[in-house]
């Protein structure tokens, strides 16, 4: 089997992913260089061909909604079309990463992963706006004693303390 037939947005998803990804939209040739590689897959073309005549968008092969489908309905066939397709691409990885050795097989096993976390630290990370609007000065404000809290220092002054006073009470 040709390797970059294993490879792709697909290759390594679970079946229930590729169903809801196929369930909405048809599949055709993708031209992404990272994706499966469908001019030398005869199969991955046949299936977008059948998906041509079928409807857009249909229960996944299996569940309550495709079991009360009358056993003629397009969607039916559809779905059916989209889990063997599913299973087809899931088998052909297995078979794939069977082929690998320890250290290549822990890599792409893990490869989602580890994309995963790599987003999620750059996304803890401040942008360069956030970071701009934090080492903008703030406005200055006039300090004020805190009742309970020791007194301030006045910067600038000193040996000069704001110290909390109560206000006078109304008689």
């Amino acid at each position: 089997m040709n390797e970059s037939t294993l490879t792709g947005p697909d290759a390594g998803a679970d079946q229930s992913t590729v169903n809801a990804r196929v369930n909405t939209a048809r599949p055709t040739v993708n031209t992404d260089p990272g994706a499966v590689n469908t001019a030398a897959d005869p199969a991955a073309l046949w299936a977008a061909a059948q998906c041509e005549a079928l409807p857009d968008t249909f229960p996944e092969y299996g569940d309550a909604a495709w079991q009360e489908l009358p056993p003629a309905d397009p969607g039916r066939w559809a779905a059916v079309l989209a889990a063997a397709e599913a299973w087809r691409r899931h088998m052909a990885r297995e078979r794939w990463l069977a082929t690998l050795d320890d250290d290549a097989w822990q890599r792409e096993t893990t490869r989602e992963a580890a994309d995963a976390l790599r987003r999620m630290r750059l996304s803890l990370r401040p942008t360069r706006a956030e970071r701009a609007a934090l080492a903008r000065p703030l406005a200055p404000h006039r300090l004020r004693a805190t009742a309970g809290w020791p007194p301030v220092a006045v910067p600038g002054k000193p040996g000069c303390y704001l110290i909390h006073e109560p206000a006078p009470e109304a008689a």
